[in-house]
C-alpha cells in the first residue's frame, strides 16, 4: 500500500512540471500579436568618406538585399540629415552621397538603409572631415627664390623646398604669351626649377601659387593666393646688338679708329677724319672698345654734344642700364643717358628731356641709370660726350660692354 502511495505521489509531480513547462512555453505568445518580429535590411558595406571643400562624399556597396530602397545619412548628432534614394540592380550597387555646405570641421555620420515597408539597417558610423577656411588660411605658398632671364632671353624660375608632408602637391606659375593670352604651368614639387616656354612676354607679369590636397581621399584641390614675382633679368640680347668688347664694327680708318657696327653716332662724335671719310666711336688700339677721344693730335677733333646710341622700342616696366668704363679721364664731361624717341638730347638740354641720365667722368667701372616706362615705348639709350683736345693735351673714357637690366615685372 505504501509503494503504490509514493508512485501515486510521483506521477503527480511530474505531470505539475510538465503542465508549468508548457504554460511558460506560451507565455511568448502574448507578445507576438502585438509585437511582430523585427526585420533588418542590408546595410551598406565599406563605406569611406571622402573629403572635399566645405564637403564631403560617402560612399558604399550595396551587397545584399535588393529590397532597398532609400539610405539617410544623419550628422551634427542627427539634427541634419540627406535622403538618397536607390534603385537596386540584381548585382552589387555603389553609394555615392554628396553633402555639401558643410563648416571647415570634422563630422560623424550615421548611415541606414531602408526598405519599401520601412524596415531599417542596423546603424554604420563613418567619420570625416570637411575642409574649408581654417584649412585655406593654413597653408603656405611655396617660396620663389628667384626669377632670371638670360641675355638668350630664356627665363628660369627657382622655388625653395616645401614638405611633401603638408599636402603641397605641385606649383603653378602664371605668365603671359606673346599674343597676350594667359598661360600655367606646374612645376612637381620635387623639381626646383622651371624654364619658362619661349613664347613668354618679355616685361610681362609672373604669379605663381601652390596646389595642395589635404587627404589622399580628398575630392577638391586647394590653391594659396597667387604670389607676384619680380625678374631679374639681363635683356641685353633681346633689345640691344653689338654690345661687348670686341666690338664689331661696319667701317675703319685703317688705323686706330673705327665706328661700331649696330650703333647711331652723330657727326660730332666722328672726330676722325681721313680721306674725305669720318670714323669714331671705337679705338682698335684698346681691344675694340667703344671710345671717344679728342687731342693729342692735330686729327682727333673736339666733340660737342657728341652722341653714341641705340634706339629699341622697350615694353612697359623698370629697367637699368649698366656701362663698363675700363678707363677714364677726370676732365671732360661724359654721361650715359636714357631718352624717349630716337635721339639723345643735348648735355645741356639732359636734365628736362632725358629721362635718366648720369655723369662718370673720372669713374672708371660700372655707371649705371635706372627709368621706369608706363607703357610700351622707343627708347635711346648711350653715350652723350663733349670733349676739348689739343695737339699736346686731349680728353677720353674707354667701355668694354653695355648692359640692360629688366627689374621688375608689372
Amino acid at each position: 500500500m505504501k509503494k503504490w502511495t509514493y508512485s501515486f505521489i510521483y506521477i503527480a509531480l511530474c505531470l505539475i512540471v510538465v503542465i508549468s513547462a508548457c504554460q511558460k512555453m506560451d507565455d511568448y505568445k502574448k507578445y507576438i500579436a502585438d509585437n511582430p518580429v523585427i526585420t533588418y535590411t542590408g546595410k551598406v558595406d565599406s563605406v569611406k568618406v571622402y573629403p572635399g571643400e566645405n564637403r564631403v562624399m560617402i560612399k558604399g556597396l550595396l551587397v545584399s538585399d535588393p529590397k532597398i530602397v532609400e539610405v539617410r545619412i544623419y550628422w551634427n548628432s542627427r539634427r541634419d540629415s540627406l535622403v538618397v534614394p536607390i534603385k537596386r540592380t540584381s548585382g552589387v550597387d555603389t553609394l555615392k552621397a554628396y553633402i555639401n555646405n558643410l563648416a571647415d570641421a570634422v563630422y560623424n555620420f550615421e548611415i541606414i538603409t531602408f526598405d519599401q515597408q520601412r524596415n531599417k539597417s542596423v546603424r554604420v558610423y563613418a567619420i570625416g572631415r570637411a575642409y574649408g577656411k581654417n584649412y585655406q588660411l593654413s597653408l603656405l605658398n611655396r617660396p620663389a627664390l628667384e626669377a632670371n632671364t638670360s641675355n638668350n632671353g630664356v627665363t628660369t624660375i627657382s622655388f625653395s623646398n616645401l614638405d611633401a608632408n603638408s599636402g603641397a602637391q605641385s606649383t603653378e606659375v602664371k605668365y603671359t604669351t606673346s599674343n597676350g593670352s594667359e598661360a600655367k604651368l606646374s612645376l612637381p614639387l620635387t623639381q626646383a626649377s622651371l624654364q619658362l616656354p619661349s613664347d613668354y612676354k618679355i616685361g610681362t607679369a609672373l604669379s605663381y601659387r601652390t596646389k595642395y590636397l589635404p587627404d589622399t581621399l580628398a575630392i577638391d584641390t586647394f590653391y594659396t593666393e597667387y604670389n607676384h614675382i619680380n625678374v631679374r633679368r639681363y635683356v641685353t640680347n633681346l633689345y640691344l646688338v653689338n654690345t661687348t668688347f670686341p666690338f664689331a664694327t661696319s667701317e675703319c680708318s685703317g688705323s686706330r679708329w673705327c665706328t661700331p657696327g649696330g650703333w647711331i653716332l652723330n657727326a660730332a662724335a666722328r672726330n676722325f677724319t681721313l680721306n674725305g671719310v669720318s670714323y669714331g666711336g671705337v679705338d682698335a688700339n684698346q681691344g675694340y672698345r667703344l671710345s671717344m677721344e679728342a687731342g693729342w693730335s692735330t686729327t682727333l677733333l673736339s666733340i660737342t654734344n657728341g652722341k653714341m646710341c641705340q634706339s629699341p622700342i622697350l615694353p612697359p616696366g623698370e629697367y637699368e642700364l649698366e656701362a663698363t668704363i675700363s678707363s677714364v679721364g677726370t676732365t671732360g664731361s661724359f654721361y650715359l643717358a636714357a631718352a624717349l624717341g630716337n635721339s639723345l638730347p643735348d648735355i645741356g638740354n639732359l636734365t628736362s628731356d632725358a629721362i635718366s641720365y648720369i655723369s662718370f667722368t673720372g669713374k672708371s667701372g660700372v655707371s649705371s641709370i635706372k627709368f621706369t616706362l608706363e607703357k610700351e615705348q622707343q627708347v635711346s639709350l648711350g653715350f652723350v660726350c663733349t670733349l676739348v683736345g689739343s695737339a699736346s693735351n686731349g680728353q677720353y673714357w674707354k667701355a668694354e660692354g653695355i648692359k640692360l637690366k629688366y627689374l621688375e615685372t608689372n
